[in-house]
């Protein structure tokens, strides 16, 4: 970004030299592009739902802004199909600081302090992820439950607003 300022002085000038102002700098920022895939892709069977088979999702996020990440946050909306108090964090890219379901469903996992680089900096730096499972669903007559749209935030900016998955079962 280039910022060019210009003074002019009311009054004789004994200094013109200092009446231009010109910057230039980089505008930082984080952006993240985010992904969310369950395990089995193609759900569960009923038979496997009885046998305590779960299914496991993977949120993947990236920083591709210009600027190193501090904080990222992933919200995502649990269907009241699935089983809540089953839910747990199986793995991690990086140390997760909060792990906890809101009202209403709302997962939230938090990484603070993340140091989570920009992909130009750093490409291979630049991905992170959470690995999560919850157990059947509660209700056994349910053809379909939704694991709803998810969002992740990078510096507390607003959130990117993802895909849903669906497990059929």
């Amino acid at each position: 970004m280039v910022t060019r300022g210009t003074v002019t002085p009311a009054l004789t000038d004994h200094l013109p030299a200092n009446n231009t102002f010109l910057a230039i700098d980089t505008v930082v920022g984080s952006f993240d592009p985010n992904e969310k895939h369950v395990i089995p892709a193609k759900g569960l069977t009923h038979t496997e739902i009885l046998a305590g088979r779960s299914p496991n999702y993977t949120i993947l996020f990236q920083n591709t802004g210009t600027y190193e990440a501090d904080r990222v946050r992933i919200t995502d909306h649990l269907d009241t199909a699935l089983n809540w108090s089953r839910l747990r964090l199986i793995a991690s890219s990086h140390t997760v600081t909060s792990f906890q379901l809101l009202p209403g469903g709302l997962l939230e996992i938090l990484f603070d302090n993340i140091a989570l680089p920009d992909s130009n900096a750093n490409e291979a730096e630049s991905h992170g992820f959470a690995f999560s499972d919850i157990s059947k669903p509660i209700t056994m007559n349910t053809a379909t439950f939704k694991n709803g749209a998810y969002m992740v935030q990078l510096h507390g900016k607003q959130g990117i607003i993802a895909g849903k998955v669906a497990v059929k079962h």
